[in-house]
């Protein structure tokens, strides 16, 4: 289990889960730079077109940023791992 320090910040956007926007910035960043990596980029570019950002950075919002991780799929597992 991990423990969480979480600041105060009441006006800052909550996922179900209690994920932040800013960690979800950081999941679905990580999640489409191994897509891309592992030459899928047409699917990080689809989940993209999906919530209407150009880039990972442009997301806006929880729901977009679950959105756009639910639609990604999994990063195959390399070879070379």
């Amino acid at each position: 289990a991990e423990a969480k320090a979480e600041a105060p910040k009441a006006a800052e956007a909550k996922a179900e889960d209690g994920a932040t926007e800013e960690q979800l910035l950081d999941q679905a960043a990580l999640h489409a730079v191994a897509l891309m990596q592992a030459g899928m980029t047409g699917s990080v570019r689809e989940g993209l077109a999906a919530v209407g950002a150009r880039r990972v950075s442009q997301i806006q919002g929880v729901d977009n940023l679950q959105k756009f991780i639910s639609l990604l799929p999994e990063v195959p597992a390399s070879e070379d791992a």
